[in-house]
């Protein structure tokens, strides 16, 4: 574990998130039901998972946010 490898693998997975996040629009946190706060929790869960534990690929950290963010889109249109 370097820190180059921590400095990366949390500059991609934030990057992701602010992407996820652009791209969903302003419910992403405004306007927050319990399961948004939930997804929300989340999605700082796996951002310090990834930078904690970088000898995971860092694929890993990126699909499971593309996952909740796809569950939350989902949530919202029913």
């Amino acid at each position: 574990m370097t820190y180059a490898t921590i400095l990366i693998h949390a500059a991609l997975t934030l990057g992701a998130i602010i992407v996820f996040s652009r791209m969903q629009g302003l419910r992403t946190f405004a306007k927050m039901s319990g399961f948004d706060f939930a997804i929300t929790v989340s999605f700082g869960s796996i951002l310090g998972a990834s930078v904690m534990s970088p000898d995971t690929h860092v694929t890993v950290p990126l699909v499971a946010l593309a996952a909740l963010f796809a569950l939350q889109i989902k949530a919202f249109r029913l």
